[in-house]
């Protein structure tokens, strides 16, 4: 009785272990309602699709079109440094100087302002909102002393002072003409004091 007994209780060990095998394999109940981690219902399992990714790529080609547009409109200054003559502006023979005169005056801090007054005309086809003018100085064999870079104020009203504005705030129409002023905090001492030699050489359209 005793060895039927351990032979039955042996046979219910190995049943019952056969079990859990079973259930860790996904037969039994355990398993099958654990967590399920396939789609969800109603949405297919492809990812996220084409479209957002070709939206997305339209999106970056306009910012790069954008990008080379707004490269070739704004065009890099050119550069005035240096002792190097710049060359004329490519408007600069439609902006003719007339009635050069220079004056000096005390600054409010003690130094000394150079100041070259004129007549610019505006014969081209542009409104012009903006010119820089290179100024070359000489000494007594010719020579250049001193070469800066200004640009041009329009000169508004004489009395009861001199109001000279930038230029993009009297800007110069096709056919007019109008006064106005250099200006220079310091000029080199071996200046001949003669008339400099004055060159547009950028401007600004509308």
């Amino acid at each position: 009785m005793a060895e039927e007994a351990k032979r039955a209780a042996g046979e219910t060990a190995v049943k019952r272990a056969a079990e859990g095998i079973s259930e860790l394999d996904g037969e039994g109940p355990w398993f099958g309602e654990g967590p399920q981690f396939g789609a969800p219902e109603g949405v297919s399992g492809v990812g996220f699709g084409w479209k957002p990714l070709a939206v997305a790529a339209l999106v970056l080609i306009v910012i790069v079109a954008g990008l080379m547009v707004l490269g070739k409109r704004s065009r890099p200054s050119p550069q005035f440094g240096g002792t190097s003559i710049a060359p004329p502006d490519a408007y600069a023979a439609s902006l003719p100087m007339s009635n050069i005169q220079m004056s000096e005056a005390d600054s409010f801090a003690g130094s000394k302002a150079t100041y070259i007054d004129g007549t610019v005309t505006n014969r081209g086809t542009k409104t012009i909102e903006s010119a820089t003018v290179q100024v070359v100085f000489k000494d007594d064999q010719g020579q250049m002393a001193q070469k800066s870079i200004a640009p041009m104020y329009v000169i508004r009203a004489r009395e009861p002072y001199i109001d000279s504005v930038p230029m993009d705030k009297a800007p110069l129409k096709p056919g007019q003409s109008a006064d106005f002023r250099l200006i220079f905090d310091h000029v080199s001492a071996m200046w001949n004091q003669q008339v400099p030699e004055l060159t547009v050489v950028q401007t600004g359209a509308q």
